[in-house]
């Protein structure tokens, strides 16, 4: 039995998911995960950029964007 992951794989790669539905999945996650850029997350918590690297955040890089998970 597959996962979830391994099934919306699956449907991606034999295109069962139109570039549309793909978007529409990526901005859910990206909205329940509340993921930011390091200058948007600086800019919400009003502090400074540096400030902003020097806290212990939970990030992810995609396509060489380094992206906060602000969610907690």
């Amino acid at each position: 039995m597959e996962n979830i992951i391994e099934s919306i794989e699956r449907q991606i790669f034999e295109g069962d998911l139109s570039q549309k539905e793909q978007v529409q999945l990526f901005e859910l996650l990206c909205k329940y995960l509340n993921l930011q850029t390091l200058s948007d997350y600086a800019k919400s918590e009003k502090i400074t950029y540096n400030g902003a690297k020097k806290r212990k955040l939970k990030t992810v890089r995609i396509s060489n964007i380094t992206l906060i998970i602000n969610n907690d």
